[in-house]
């Protein structure tokens, strides 16, 4: 009985850690625009300033082990369960998770060092055109190619925060109201 029951405490103890990664809330501050956060509105992927109407629930996800395996990352919605970022005609948006493939690796991204700061932040390429990068261009987000401009790398590169909602964490700064009845 204790052979069978000590391999289920390791491979329970193996899912905790697993679940536990699945579950990282994080928020993706882009190099190019400090104080903006990655964010879903209409369920197109944007970029939104951390100011007066920003639901900070739009701009926090799970990374989570991605979709189509491997090392890859996935980002799903926290106050959209269910709903990931992915890519469709190198565009961003929230959808809801289908079982197929195609849908799988547009929501899958490998993450890599920043080519703006290094380790200090993180590039996105996608899983399945591993040549394009999650970018942003103006306040939206896309796929693009690598270029090697300074601009072009900054608009590649983010911050990877703890997840901006999140009641220990005010993007605003203190003593400035951002919504009904609400000041800091």
């Amino acid at each position: 009985m204790l052979r069978f029951l000590l391999p289920l405490a390791v491979m329970f103890a193996g899912l905790q850690q697993v679940a536990a990664q699945e579950t990282k809330l994080v928020s993706l501050e882009p190099i190019s625009h400090p104080g903006w956060f990655v964010a879903h509105n209409n369920f197109v992927g944007t970029i939104e300033p951390s100011s007066f109407g920003f639901d900070p629930a739009d701009g926090t996800f799970r990374m989570v082990a991605g979709l189509a395996g491997g090392t890859s990352i996935s980002f799903e919605s926290i106050n959209y369960p269910g709903h990931y970022l992915r890519h469709s005609g190198f565009s961003f948006y929230l959808n809801a998770y289908e079982n197929t493939e195609i849908f799988r690796a547009d929501a899958s991204f490998v993450e890599g060092p920043s080519f703006a700061r290094g380790n200090e932040a993180s590039s996105f390429h996608s899983v399945n055109f591993p040549d394009r990068y999650l970018t942003v261009e103006d306040s939206l987000l896309v796929l693009r190619p690598f270029e090697n401009s300074t601009d072009f790398m900054s608009r590649i590169s983010f911050y990877v925060l703890p997840g901006i909602h999140n009641p220990d964490f005010d993007p605003y700064g203190p003593g400035i109201t951002y919504g009904p009845g609400k000041n800091n």
